[in-house]
């Protein structure tokens, strides 16, 4: 930890703050151990695959209805 605390102070020399060394000096790493084992963080296949579906088809009927719309005929301006 003290090398962490003297890194933050040879970057933030000028303007060292009291909270951020209590906020460094307080965190702690067992909070986030178990993040990425097994069973921790469950990946729903199924409703990303629902989600990418329902991308899909809007991105083809906005893709699709755009191509067939004619550009508005230009009016004519009576002199």
């Amino acid at each position: 930890m003290g090398h962490v605390l003297q890194e933050y102070k040879d970057f933030a020399e000028p303007k060292i703050r009291e909270c951020d060394i209590k906020y460094i000096t307080s965190f702690e790493l067992a909070e986030i151990s178990n993040l990425f084992k097994d069973g921790g963080w469950q990946f729903r296949t199924r409703n990303f695959i629902r989600a990418t579906m329902f991308a899909v088809i809007v991105l083809f009927i906005w893709l699709f209805s755009g191509a067939k719309m004619a550009e508005a005929p230009k009016r004519k301006l009576i002199k």
